[in-house]
């Protein structure tokens, strides 16, 4: 009996374990995207992000110009180091917001906050042009 009790607690520990919270995929959403952005994978962030509309080629070919000086401009901070997702707050059923913190190799570090947006097709970072 002792051994089928200690089995169904290990099993249920498993489980809790393996499931992950939204607030966790969120927080990893905004350090994949964060992280991509800054090691100049322009593709992956413009996947992870919504402008609030379509962009339309030259929209998306001037976009992708600022990120790429963006990326130049870290550069010359060294890169970037790390990024820490803190905090997740999930507004609603909709809306969220990623309290993250940037470190970048030559020491500074910004604290940032991302907001997020439900999509059709997932959970989006919200960026403006």
């Amino acid at each position: 009996m002792k051994k089928i009790v200690i089995f169904i607690f290990v099993s249920a520990l498993f489980v809790a374990c393996a499931i992950e919270s939204d607030e966790a995929k969120l927080q990893q959403l905004v350090v994949k995207s964060v992280t991509a952005l800054h090691e100049g994978d322009v593709d992956t962030y413009l996947q992870t992000v919504n402008y609030g509309e379509e962009l339309d080629s030259l929209h998306e070919n001037l976009l992708r110009q600022m990120l790429t000086r963006y990326v130049e401009n870290v550069s010359q901070k060294g890169g970037i180091e790390l990024v820490e997702a803190n905090t997740c707050t999930i507004e609603n059923d909709s809306i969220a917001k990623v309290d993250y913190v940037l470190t970048f190799k030559d020491g500074t570090r910004e604290s940032r906050i991302a907001q997020l947006i439900r999509m059709v097709d997932g959970w989006k970072i919200k960026e403006s042009l």
